[in-house]
């Protein structure tokens, strides 16, 4: 079994382990068709046999020899944790995040004449690394566009302040040929940590210059939820952990409701619904009965399990269903029918996807994107409400942020590395992109932003007498450490 959090130390075992095995069996091979050569009746060989006898072993012989020439990757001679001086800090939940003079003060960073060109920040947004000894990871810790306010002087004092946006430990994969997403819960941590430096030149959010105009009109977005919570561990093992029980034992609910923190959900619009729940039931099916904006979306019939010492524990069940939205708030209720005495069943996730209104609210960040304007040729402009004094901000690449405020525009094609956008700062905002995918935008307004937390104050380098293997591990493990949620309008 792979550990996560020492994926580069099992990849390096597991390369080693690769080529051992690819020597020992060409050892093993050679041994075998030695022994039957010495068995077999001698015969006169031609030079067109032997030929064809060496071919064919070297030809087994480089089959053998390419997964372990395969598993061999690349890594940097040295983390850049390796030298400076390095300020860990933590933020909660995806989102932009403010950092200013009396955060850094506390950190223990020398803001005397402090220029603002020089301060860098670094991290990998915290999501898990895959499991898989041959999935695509970042080898050492990136460096993040930040934005910089300083009054135009260069130096970082008085009310200056840098911002930064970091997403969360949980991670929503796309499916671009279904035009939908499925969320991955990260198993490890709740945290993600990122590395202020002072020194060199660091990467800046960038401006963008006015762009052609749009040939689609966006008002509301694709908004996605999930929710699940890692309460319940049925057999003390494994990875699966489950929301919450449902049965009719004493101390238990049949029913329990779950509230959709999400305003402006368009009334009347088509929506899905995606739930796993899990039971166990000796003797008759059980019956899990879901519905959201109080009509019923799916009724999730579970088989029984049987009554044997070797029998499967449980059965897992998930499915989708979709449904009519109503006027905020959304709310999704669960109802279980046990099949038997003593049934159980646990709720496990579920995920909602709907059409948000593209409004602004005062004091909080809105996360949009858009399905329905994906398509080859299209140039969609998003029309913002209430966007007075607000920014949008590209988060597609973490190295490349792109924002904008005043009469500026943007398109650009979305299959491209960085997507870009654009506000005006007005009543309405116009973001203009070409949208062959469903890029992440974010709009967020500087004024009421949170600060992260101050998670850890080191005036002195990180790793200094780490060897070249224990650094590409220890940062490794640094970027498995995802968001913690700080909720919005708090200061540091």
């Amino acid at each position: 079994m792979v550990c996560r959090r020492h994926t580069v130390f099992n990849t390096e075992v597991t390369e080693l382990w690769r080529a051992q095995r690819s020597f020992f069996l060409v050892f093993l091979l050679n041994s075998v068709l030695l022994r039957v050569e010495n068995r077999a009746p001698r015969r006169p060989q031609t030079k067109v046999r032997q030929l064809m006898k060496n071919g064919c072993l070297s030809f087994l012989l480089l089959l053998l020899l390419l997964p372990a020439a395969r598993a061999q990757r690349p890594y940097k001679t040295a983390s850049v944790l390796a030298s400076g001086q390095w300020y860990k800090i933590s933020v909660l939940a995806a989102g932009v995040y403010k950092v200013d003079l009396p955060l850094l003060n506390k950190l223990g960073v020398n803001t005397a004449n402090l220029s603002s060109a020089s301060i860098r920040l670094f991290g990998n947004g915290g999501r898990m690394l895959p499991e898989a000894c041959n999935g695509a990871y970042t080898d050492d810790l990136l460096e993040n566009a930040i934005q910089v306010v300083d009054g135009g002087d260069g130096i970082f004092n008085g009310d200056d302040y840098f911002l930064f946006y970091a997403p969360c430990p949980d991670n929503w994969v796309k499916d671009s040929a279904n035009h939908k997403f499925i969320h991955q819960k990260n198993l490890y941590s709740t945290k993600s940590f990122y590395f202020i430096t002072i020194g060199g030149a660091g990467r800046r959010v960038q401006p963008l210059a006015p762009q052609p105009l749009p040939n689609i009109t966006v008002a509301s977005f694709s908004e996605r939820y999930f929710s699940e919570l890692d309460s319940i561990n049925l057999l003390n093992s494994g990875k699966n952990w489950y929301t919450t029980e449902l049965s009719n034992s004493p101390g238990h609910v049949v029913s329990m409701s779950f509230p959709v923190p999400l305003s402006n959900i368009i009334a009347g619009q088509p929506a899905t619904l995606v739930s796993s729940c899990a039971a166990r039931t000796i003797g008759g099916s059980s019956r899990f009965t879901v519905t959201a904006a109080g009509s019923p979306v799916l009724q999730q019939d579970i088989a029984p399990t049987g009554n044997l010492p070797i029998s499967i524990f449980c059965h897992c069940l998930a499915e989708h269903g979709s449904f009519t939205t109503t006027a905020s708030p959304l709310t999704v209720s669960y109802n279980f029918t046990p099949g038997g005495i003593n049934a159980q069943g646990w709720i496990d996730w579920f995920e909602v996807f709907c059409r948000r209104d593209l409004a602004f609210s005062a004091g909080a960040q809105l996360l949009f994107r858009d399905w329905n304007s994906v398509g080859p040729g299209n140039t969609a402009g998003f029309t913002l409400k209430n966007g007075a004094a607000a920014q949008v901000w590209d988060i597609t690449d973490p190295s490349a942020r792109y924002s904008c405020q005043g009469e500026a525009s943007l398109a650009k094609p979305r299959s491209r590395a960085a997507d870009r956008c654009v506000d005006t700062g007005g009543l309405t905002g116009s973001v203009i992109s070409h949208t062959w995918a469903a890029a992440p935008f974010f709009n967020v307004k500087p004024a009421v932003l949170p600060g992260p937390t101050l998670f850890q104050s080191r005036n002195r380098s990180w790793a200094p007498a780490l060897n070249a293997r224990s650094r590409r591990q220890k940062t490794s493990n640094q970027s498995i450490h995802p968001c913690a949620l700080i909720p919005p309008g708090v200061k540091l």
